[in-house]
């Protein structure tokens, strides 16, 4: 998408949030189960939604662990990772914006076994707790959001410069590595010859 195709998708979207919307009891932040690093695109992502709805947005933000899987076998895979931790995780990962020590989470997953009883409990546990999040969440009047386009474009600035400087780095990384490689070869070789 371009550039100019985004910002008059923002627009639309925020327009139609203060205009037709009006109020968001929830905003659901989608993050894949193994993601558990704090990558560019989701810092660029929750940066977009801040400067559109204001610092205070989180407040209304559920996060969904998606591909949790709620068997046996998931529960093995996933080791140490409970739910606890990941959500512990998550709140670190947003530690620099205002409301993350109080984010929530759900644990979905839409493939799991419909006969086994107790992972459609477990699905119905997980869906009737965002419906009660939602529920009982501070509805976020939208008319306080603003389009944030000057913002989204010094942020696409800033992720290419960000990008080039971490290409810069791992050319240099690698670098590094030969010119290790080559001393330690030199100094086996300068070792060998002395021997």
């Amino acid at each position: 998408m371009r550039k100019e195709e985004e910002e008059e998708t923002i627009t639309k979207v925020v327009e139609a949030l203060r205009e037709d919307v009006k109020y968001v009891d929830a905003f659901a932040i989608v993050l894949k189960r193994t993601e558990n690093r704090q990558s560019r695109a989701l810092l660029n992502i929750i940066n977009l939604y801040k400067s559109i709805f204001g610092p205070g947005f989180l407040t209304n933000v559920i996060l969904v662990a998606s591909f949790w899987g709620y068997s046996r076998e998931h529960e093995i895979e996933r080791g140490d990772q409970t739910e606890d931790a990941w959500l512990k995780q998550q709140r670190q990962l947003f530690r620099n914006f205002e409301g993350a020590e109080n984010l929530e989470a759900v644990y979905y997953t839409s493939k799991f076994n419909e006969e086994d009883e107790k992972q459609t409990k477990r699905f119905d546990s997980e869906m009737t707790k965002l419906y009660q999040y939602a529920k009982d969440a501070k509805p976020f009047h939208c008319k306080d959001i603003v389009v944030a386009l000057d913002e989204i474009s010094k942020l696409e600035e800033e992720v290419e410069r960000l990008s080039e400087i971490a290409e810069e780095a791992d050319r240099l990384k690698g670098m590094k590595a030969k010119y290790e490689n080559c001393t330690a070869e030199l100094n086996l070789l300068k070792a060998m010859h002395q021997v």
